[in-house]
């Protein structure tokens, strides 16, 4: 009994030493990527700015200068100003507390409700045709066509934008963790987990969602980024935010009226756009790198 409790104790550095290895490795994939590393670095500095939006914008998102409407870019108002002479870098700064949080909001009750939909749908049978006609009925409808339907429904609000949002991505997280469940329910290690007569919370919990999350995550970063586009897109045709609270969406749209006289009303917006969802997706082929086992072992360029 000592020398089997001295093997064991003995076998814990050993699995320390492999576990720490592997985090180390996975940096080390991660880090070889320098796209994904800068476009974490945007998200993280994008995200920092919409927490501290009131310390760190210069203006109110709504402060009006009638004297200063239509100023370019320069000193004063480093991404100039709209029609009503708000400062378009301050709207900027309080439109990425919007949308950010908005998409992040959806992306992550999607995660625990879809996640949760999924396991139970790949693991119990009976479940299993009940939970998927109804991801069917609201998968028939395209992210987009769907949230009109529903915002046309609700009316404007930040809330109603996360929920009609929430109501058309759920039903896609649970596909996709339905059928990687489906896979791992029939492994070898599955079988022998209930042939040891372990409980089916233990064996949904610690044996397949472990095993789901690294494609989960790298899922998760393209969802976020389509849940900006989606969220732009609603304020954008004037049915997301309500118009006192400023977004990514909302600015492009008051801009596009004065797209001759004023580039930047719409210019400054639609990059703010495109480089979050491109950083995004960047972030997520980093992290999908660090999944796959074909990284690993490569020479260091």
């Amino acid at each position: 009994m000592n020398k089997e409790t001295t093997a064991l104790e003995e076998t814990k550095p050993i699995e320390a030493a492999v576990m720490r290895k592997r985090r180390e490795s996975g940096f080390r994939v991660l880090f070889r990527n320098p796209l994904a590393i800068l476009s974490f670095l945007y998200l993280a500095g994008m995200g920092l700015a919409a927490v501290a939006a009131p310390w760190v914008a210069p203006y109110g998102p709504n402060y009006m200068d009638i004297d200063a409407r239509f100023t370019a870019p320069g000193f004063h108002h480093w991404l100039g100003t709209d029609h009503l002479g708000r400062d378009v870098l301050s709207r900027m700064i309080f439109g990425a507390r919007t949308t950010m949080g908005v998409s992040l909001a959806v992306v992550m009750t999607s995660a625990l409700a879809g996640t949760a939909l999924g396991l139970i749908s790949g693991f119990f049978r009976k479940a299993d045709e009940i939970i998927m006609r109804i991801t069917d009925l609201l998968m028939a409808f395209p992210p987009l066509i769907g949230g009109l339907a529903i915002m046309a429904f609700l009316g404007p609000s930040v809330k109603n934008v996360v929920l009609a949002l929430w109501l058309v991505t759920v039903p896609r997280v649970a596909r996709i963790v339905r059928g990687e469940t489906l896979v791992l329910r029939e492994m070898t290690f599955i079988k022998a987990a209930q042939m040891m007569k372990a409980g089916t919370g233990r064996i949904m919990f610690l044996h397949i969602l472990p095993n789901i999350m690294s494609p989960l995550v790298v899922y998760f970063t393209l969802l976020f980024a389509g849940t900006i586009m989606a969220e732009a897109g609603l304020s954008f045709l004037g049915i997301g935010s309500p118009p006192e609270v400023p977004s990514w969406g909302l600015v492009l749209s008051e801009g596009r009226y004065y797209m001759r006289n004023a580039w930047w009303l719409t210019v400054m917006p639609g990059v703010a756009i495109f480089l979050a969802v491109l950083s995004c997706n960047l972030l997520g082929d980093g992290i999908r790198d660090v999944g796959d086992p074909r990284q690993y072992g490569k020479a260091r360029k």
